[in-house]
């Protein structure tokens, strides 16, 4: 179509308006079209309204302007400035942004300008646009970062800065991360469909319901369910609508065509590993004596001024948290909601690194942020770190928008691009500069601290027991000295409601990190130990003395496969391992704890004399 058919000429306003079609055109494509136009008779007695400086720099003159900043949106490939236009002063500039690279399925990207999303007009893949930068000082840099973070690819960005004018090229470019990719057997997606057939649709076309208009992007097809695994889901699917393919969100249908048919509208699949929780260090509080118990995560409040933040650790007599709201006070009570403990501290300030050991030799070393993993695998911590920033996630980062965070420490740290929290390879999170990570099911991981040193972790291990009548079986495995076990592993010392201290250094490396001990035929469960000292006790121990040993598996089973916490395993531990269950016979064999993990397979034989 011609320029003229879309925009109209008000020659008393002086203003040009964009009013119908959807065809962008170049502002050089524009700016011809208004030339010829008033090289025209009839607008000879009309102020001369639109010139060019370079190829790819125009402005209005003579008090022109476009009709409504909305027009801008359908003019690409050159900057415009209005006519009274003087650099952080006066006037308006509109610089043009266009993206360089490869976007696999047309990514969408998004751009941050000022602290906050410039509202996308245009369509996913790379895009030729022009933006305000400046009006009347108002946005005086001109700084803009351009990125694209859709869950199923490898994100990327990179900053522009905008502040003359002109063209401006940046590059991005994103591939299809294969940690998101689904097979024949597994599928991935931030949430999938329940749907009543999966016919004729295809991977990285959208479903789209017609009810909603809520949209995701497909990244898996289960044809045995009849399951649509979707990533970037935008709004929110209902039940018994009417689901249909399109090659892009706003698209026209395509082949496929199906009903939402179940009772539950969305399922998740990423996005339910929202108990994976990145918790940033921000303040500090001294001057009490820490407490075993907290529960880590947990909302902290403190009534006298009304803060809340979180919990993340307490080290040498110090609650590190991270700031939820308000400002605390010095002195008031810290509370923790889940564990009910109280911390009285003394003083309080910003803070941003906790001390963590990972029990690797380097002794306790600095990081900015902790990841709770909530005991899921580092593959499933990765997903949910990429979902929790990816374009338009609805979290709260580090203060700010997940779509826009970075590092755990902006500008200083080199970023992560692809994820910024860490990427993955070769099953193995590498973590990004300042990342820790606790509670995982394995430690399938190398580190970064604060300082920037690499951090890898030891041979962490731990012993699985399997059956399908494991259910109601106790387990017992523990470490042996010929065919007995050992009982007599540590001597008490003292004790105190919730923690046991012993005369000799535990062994880190036939401990586990969390578990039960044994005081004579007395089962106690600790959450933790360090040195001397095994914290988080329960039941009470007070009373109690003499010698105490800790087995690596000592449970009653209410499910079919029963494991230990880890321990870190530099040599094999000879064990004795016990199966027991009124009904079935003895299962008991002296084996060996391998540096690779122990899994066990009891055989579980029916005693037809228990009855």
């Amino acid at each position: 179509m011609p320029v003229g058919s879309d925009f109209t000429i008000n020659t008393t306003a002086k203003t040009v308006t964009h009013s119908s079609g959807t065809e962008v055109y170049t502002v050089l494509a524009f700016f011809q079209w208004l030339a010829t136009t008033f090289a025209a008779t009839g607008y000879m007695d009309d102020d001369y309204p639109f010139v060019s400086d370079t190829p790819q720099v125009y402005r209005w003159t003579n008090s022109w302007d476009m009709g409504d900043e909305t027009s801008y949106q359908f003019l690409k490939g050159g900057a415009v400035a209005t006519s009274d236009y003087v650099a952080n002063t006066s006037g308006k500039l509109f610089a043009n942004v266009y993206s360089i690279g490869s976007q696999f399925r047309d990514s969408m990207i998004y751009m941050i300008q000022n602290d906050a999303e410039v509202s996308p007009w245009w369509s996913p893949g790379n895009i030729d646009v022009l933006v305000k930068v400046d009006d009347s000082g108002y946005i005086a840099s001109g700084i803009v970062t351009v990125k694209s973070r859709d869950t199923d690819v490898l994100y990327d960005h990179n900053d522009a800065d905008l502040s003359a004018g002109g063209r401006n090229p940046v590059g991005v470019n994103t591939a299809e991360d294969l940690n998101y990719k689904s097979s024949t057997t597994v599928f991935v997606g931030d949430i999938y469909l329940d749907v009543a057939a999966v016919t004729n649709f295809d991977i990285g076309n959208f479903a789209y319901g017609v009810t909603s208009t809520a949209s995701g992007r497909i990244n898996g097809i289960d044809t045995t369910n009849g399951y649509l695994y979707l990533c970037q889901v935008e709004g929110t699917f209902q039940t018994s609508e009417s689901i249909v393919e399109r090659a892009t969100r706003g698209g026209s249908n395509l082949d496929g065509s199906t009903t939402n048919h179940a009772t539950t509208a969305e399922y998740d699949v990423v996005r339910g590993y929202s108990d994976v929780v990145p918790l940033f260090v921000q303040r500090k509080f001294t001057g009490d004596t820490t407490q075993t118990g907290w529960t880590d995560g947990e909302v902290l409040n403190q009534a006298s001024s009304g803060w809340a933040g979180k919990f993340i650790a307490d080290a040498g007599d110090i609650l590190y948290v991270q700031n939820t709201s308000g400002t605390p006070d010095n002195t008031g009570d810290v509370v923790g909601v889940s564990s009910s403990n109280i911390y009285t501290p003394t003083a309080t300030s910003a803070q941003t690194t906790v001390p963590k050991d990972l029990n690797n030799g380097a002794g306790a070393v600095n990081y900015n942020v902790v990841i709770e993993c909530a005991s899921r695998t580092m593959t499933q911590v990765y997903r949910y770190l990429k979902y929790a920033v990816a374009h338009n996630s609805t979290l709260t980062i580090n203060g700010d928008a997940g779509e826009e965070y970075r590092s755990a420490s902006e500008p200083t740290y080199a970023e992560v691009k692809q994820a910024p929290f860490g990427s993955f390879a070769g099953g193995t999170f590498f973590g990004a500069r300042g990342v820790w990570v606790q509670n995982y099911a394995a430690a399938a991981f190398q580190l970064t601290d604060a300082t920037g040193t690499q951090q890898l972790p030891p041979n962490y291990q731990i012993a699985t027991v399997s059956h399908t009548d494991l259910s109601g079986c106790y387990i017992l495995i523990a470490e042996r000295s010929g065919a007995n076990i050992i009982k007599n592993q540590y001597t008490i010392s003292s004790v105190t409601s919730n923690s046991i201290t012993v005369t000799t250094t535990i062994d880190g490396e036939k401990v586990p990190q969390s578990g039960s001990l044994r005081v004579g035929d007395t089962v106690y469960t600790y959450t933790s130990f360090a040195t001397t000292i095994f914290s988080g006790v329960s039941p009470d121990p007070t009373g109690e003395t003499g010698d105490l040993y800790v087995p690596i598996l000592d449970v009653l089973a209410d499910a079919t496969s029963e494991s230990s916490a880890q321990l870190i395993l530099a040599n094999p531990i000879s064990v004795k391992i016990r199966v027991r269950k009124y009904g079935f016979k003895d299962y008991t064999v002296d084996g060996s704890f391998p540096t690779t993990g122990l899994t066990v397979t009891p055989i579980l034989a029916t005693d037809p004399q228990a009855t």
